[in-house]
């Protein structure tokens, strides 16, 4: 993968020019979706607080054993809107189940 090639400098440009573009452009609502939602929390700028209110961060799950994982990390994050993608979903998923 391309992320794994660059260097951790350039990675952490691109964050930051992310975060600057987000902050610029509050009449757009941004989606953030990631498959490693462990990871976010250290990727936030110091100003995210509650989140932004633009900024609906998700998570992609494809299995019961990452929602069940990953779900919690996610709503353990501040943000205005959470959301899941499931996709592309390679086994039965209960969000049901889990809301209980």
């Amino acid at each position: 993968m391309l992320w794994r090639r660059l260097s951790p400098s350039l990675l952490l440009r691109l964050i930051l020019l992310g975060n600057m573009t987000i902050r610029a452009t509050p009449h757009l609502d941004w989606q953030l979706l990631t498959k490693r939602i462990g990871n976010v929390p250290k990727l936030l700028p110091a100003d995210w607080g509650d989140g932004y209110p633009n900024v609906w961060l998700g998570a992609s799950i494809v299995t019961q054993e990452e929602a069940e994982r990953d779900i919690t990390k996610l709503l353990a994050i501040p943000a205005a809107v959470h959301f899941v993608s499931l996709e592309p979903l390679l086994s039965a998923v209960d969000l049901v189940q889990m809301h209980n």
